[in-house]
């Protein structure tokens, strides 16, 4: 539901509970500057609020209450909400400025809401019959005056923060106060005018991004204006300060995705347990997921988020479907004991220990299961569906430009065999086959001839015969 009282508020000041939580922050974490991304500036629409009864069933943790997808969506709502409460915290800007902007921005928000009601009415009184026009641009005017009176009392607001420009600010508002005659002659030019200005279409946005969700919000760039300067001083100071770039975060449908990779890898790197239904299972799930997250991942790089891998701790996967967490609590088992990395056992780990000690239990799993099954179709399927997945992981990770397909000279000679429509004669005695097969062991390592004429020449040479197929 639109909020048609959302540009109409009061400002919000910092209190003692504030304060104590910022010193206590700051002590801990330090300054940061927060690089505000493009998703926080440009709005496409707000996800649905909490309802009471889904806040009520949030704090039960009454988790059979939501579906997956909504659930998924709060989690990110909280996520995104903590984000930003933290930001708040670690910003340089000292409260007296932010309160400061505060009553600012609730000014400015309600000029922004004038201006476009007033915009919307010039545009009514233009379409209008002649007669009724009159009705609108009263109405007009005074909300154009009204916008003007506002846009004084911001001006004046402003002067302790721009002492540079204080004098031409001044110079400024007292020669276009909203009484002056100059300023009257303005207000009936744009009274007249219904074509927007690139000014009421920046404020028409910020207005419809209040009331719909929908818009832009020039908040962040202003706050990221006065973390920088107060930033600056406070470096210049002696205090260290960080800069905390956008963090890109995955879009809602990548989400479950990315758990299953996460997952995959944890149930992958536990000895002895998959059978080859299960080891399939996995394999196609890590395809495909790999497979959906590529189109996003050729834009969006995860290594390229974090500043200290070598530091960097991964939380390792949390049972989260209803039953699971029903079966726990029914067993009286406390989850610490139940959740941990399959090398450790413990719920956090680095990525270098957890490709260290998983690889291997991983690697030795998916051999074991294609060994099993190397003389039927299921053994192919396996071997073709990891390197398919690794193909996509190494896309997914360094981009699609820097993947090369190229083929082993064992698989080009066999391949360029089979587009002939060429094959091994059944007549061959043992040791010509195994001739053969020596053959196409060695190409690799010997950089052997792969073309068809010079496996027909091989061929020719040890009397070793080939037999056609096909049409």
């Amino acid at each position: 539901m639109p909020d048609w009282t959302a540009p109409f508020h009061m400002p919000e000041f910092t209190d003692k509970g504030y304060t104590y939580q910022k010193a206590k922050y700051v002590a801990k974490e330090g300054y940061t500057v927060t690089v505000p991304g493009l998703s926080d500036i440009i709005h496409w629409g707000v996800p649905k609020p909490m309802t009471e009864r889904e806040a009520r069933d949030w704090r039960n943790k009454d988790w059979q209450a939501f579906s997956s997808e909504r659930r998924e969506e709060l989690t990110q709502m909280k996520k995104k909400k903590k984000e930003r409460y933290q930001a708040m915290l670690a910003s340089p800007t000292p409260e007296f400025v932010t309160n400061a902007g505060s009553i600012l921005t609730s000014l400015d928000d309600a000029q922004d809401a004038i201006s476009s009601l007033a915009f919307v009415g010039r545009i009514a009184a233009k379409l209008a019959p002649r007669v009724l026009a009159k009705f609108f641009t009263g109405p007009v005017g005074w909300l154009l005056m009204a916008n003007d009176i506002l846009n004084l009392i911001i001006a004046i607001g402003q002067y302790p923060f721009m002492p540079m420009g204080s004098k031409r600010l001044a110079e400024q508002c007292t020669s276009s106060h909203p009484f002056s005659k100059k300023a009257k002659v303005a207000r009936s030019k744009k009274l007249r005018s219904w074509k927007p200005t690139k000014g009421d279409i920046i404020q028409l946005l910020q207005t419809t991004d209040q009331v719909f969700g929908v818009g832009i919000s020039l908040g962040p760039i202003v706050g990221l204006f006065q973390d920088v300067v107060a930033g600056t001083v406070r470096t210049i100071m002696g205090q260290p300060v960080k800069v905390k770039w956008p963090w890109s975060s995955p879009p809602l449908w990548a989400m479950p995705a990315f758990r299953s990779l996460k997952s995959i890898s944890n149930a992958m790197a536990v000895p002895g347990i998959l059978d080859d239904d299960m080891m399939q299972e996995l394999l196609l799930a890590n395809y495909f997921a790999n497979q959906a997250i590529q189109p996003y991942a050729q834009e969006w790089n995860p290594l390229d988020q974090v500043e200290d891998l070598d530091n960097t701790r991964i939380l390792c996967p949390m049972p989260s479907h209803p039953l699971t967490l029903e079966v726990i609590e029914e067993e009286r088992i406390p989850i610490s004991q139940v959740v941990g990395w399959p090398h450790s056992g413990k719920p956090w780990a680095s990525p270098g220990d957890i490709s260290d000690n998983t690889a291997s239990v991983a690697s030795s799993n998916l051999e074991a299961c294609i060994k099993r099954n190397k003389n039927n179709w299921n053994g192919y399927a396996l071997g073709l569906l990891a390197a398919e997945s690794a193909t996509y992981q190494l896309s997914n990770l360094e981009g699609e430009e820097a993947v090369q397909y190229d083929y082993v000279a064992k698989s080009k000679i066999m391949l360029n065999l089979l587009g002939a429509g060429q094959t091994l004669s059944p007549s061959n005695s043992k040791a010509k086959l195994n001739e053969f097969r020596d053959f196409l062991d060695q190409a690799e390592f010997k950089q052997l001839p792969t073309s068809l004429k010079a496996i027909n020449a091989f061929c020719t040479d040890r009397k070793i015969s080939l037999a056609s197929f096909g049409p």
